[in-house]
């Protein structure tokens, strides 16, 4: 029963990192606007459509996902020192800006890593009927750690 349980846990561990992975690889560096390029798809075939037509064609990802962590990574750098920005900026131009983010948008990436994998564990946690209280404390703990320095790993 605990090889299920550990079985498991490195699933969503693997699942976590290739969500996270492939996710950021998607972020594009372009200056176009999606919508724009959307708009210009559809007037190109000369299909008449609105404007909700368009905004739900695209992937939810680009709709839900990237805004959401924009406006986490614009609320932490509202109270993240300067100099922590500046030093996370350089170490993602030396590791060459993997993801193609901003600072702020990689210490919001770490928070969202941190909370994706404390909440994964508390789940499987919840459903261990072997592990103890304090245990299940203490793993969720680590795995919440984990996720919070596991994007760290890109800028070295």
């Amino acid at each position: 029963m605990t090889y299920v349980i550990i079985i498991v846990v490195i699933g969503v561990i693997a699942g976590a990192v290739v969500l996270v992975v492939s996710g950021l690889r998607k972020i594009k560096a372009q200056d176009v606007n999606p919508l724009e390029a959307r708009l210009a798809e559809f007037s190109q075939r000369g299909e008449t459509v609105s404007l909700e037509e368009i905004e739900m064609s695209q992937p939810f990802v680009e709709r839900v996902v990237y805004p959401l962590v924009q406006r986490i990574g614009e609320l932490s750098s509202r109270f993240t020192p300067q100099h922590v920005l500046e030093e996370t900026r350089n170490r993602l131009e030396l590791a060459g800006n993997p993801g193609h983010m901003d600072a702020s948008t990689f210490l919001a990436l770490r928070f969202v890593a941190a909370g994706f994998l404390g909440g994964a564990m508390i789940l499987l946690s919840a459903l261990s009927k072997t592990w103890s209280a304090p245990i299940k404390f203490i793993i969720v703990i680590v795995f919440t750690v984990l996720g919070f320095f596991f994007p760290e790993l890109w800028t070295y």
